[in-house]
């Protein structure tokens, strides 16, 4: 074994650390876009849908006419579009903390390798058996 063998497992430990650490960057990313998509298409259903549904209780009840059963259905419309939008944001949190999870284990691997990979080219300089 020569000293390049171990310079050549440590470029390799590094280069995969860095082709892994690109891929979840860009998961990061999709992920982010997808969430934000959910995020406007959401907001914008909620926007086209409320004119009708309050359009459709104006014409039952005529303006100026208060209902206990609008007010119901008012607030259950506007609670199920923030429990969408909370569970939109949980489940974004949840990726962002899965993958910032992921990035710590990643970074750990890789260090504890090259800690090995050196412990082994000290023991082999010791030994003296580099060429």
């Amino acid at each position: 074994m020569a000293l390049y063998d171990f310079a050549t497992r440590r470029a390799d430990l590094q280069n995969r650390f860095a082709a892994d650490t690109l891929a979840a960057q860009q998961g990061r990313m999709l992920g982010q876009q997808r969430f934000s998509r959910q995020r406007q298409e959401t907001t914008k259903g909620f926007r086209e849908a409320f004119p009708r549904f309050t359009g459709q209780w104006a014409r039952r009840l005529g303006s100026g006419v208060r209902s206990g059963v609008f007010g119901q259905q008012l607030g259950q419309n506007v609670g199920g579009y923030r429990q969408r939008m909370a569970d939109i944001d949980l489940g974004e949190s949840q990726l962002l903390g899965g993958l910032t999870q992921e990035d710590v284990l990643r970074r750990t691997a890789l260090e504890n390798a090259l800690r090995a990979l050196s412990e082994e080219e000290q023991m082999f300089r010791l030994q003296g058996r580099l060429r």
